[in-house]
C-alpha cells in the first residue's frame, strides 16, 4: 500500500478497520512508512469502523472488548 501511495502520489491514507483492530493495523501502516522513509510525506488517518463492543463479529466468539484486549496485548509485542 505504502508503495502504491508512493506512485499515485498520495499524501494522505485513510485506514478504515474495526475498532478492536484499529491501533495495531495503524502501528502496522507507521512502521511501513517508517521502513519506507515516507513518514514525512504521507500521513495515514485511522478511521474506526462503527460496531457495538458487546457483540461479536461475524464468525467469532468473543466480543469485540475481548478482542481488543487481545489486540493490545498484540501491540506490546511490537
Amino acid at each position: 500500500m505504502v508503495q502504491l501511495a508512493i506512485g499515485k502520489g498520495w499524501q494522505r491514507l485513510l485506514l478504515v478497520a474495526s475498532g478492536y483492530h484499529i491501533a495495531r493495523a495503524h502501528l502496522t501502516f507507521v512502521q511501513a512508512l517508517q521502513d519506507a522513509e515516507q513518514t514525512e510525506c504521507i500521513h495515514v488517518v485511522a478511521v474506526p469502523a462503527h460496531t457495538a463492543w458487546s457483540a461479536s463479529p461475524v464468525g467469532v466468539h468473543s466480543t469485540r472488548a475481548d478482542l481488543l484486549a487481545d489486540e493490545l496485548w498484540k501491540v506490546g509485542e511490537y
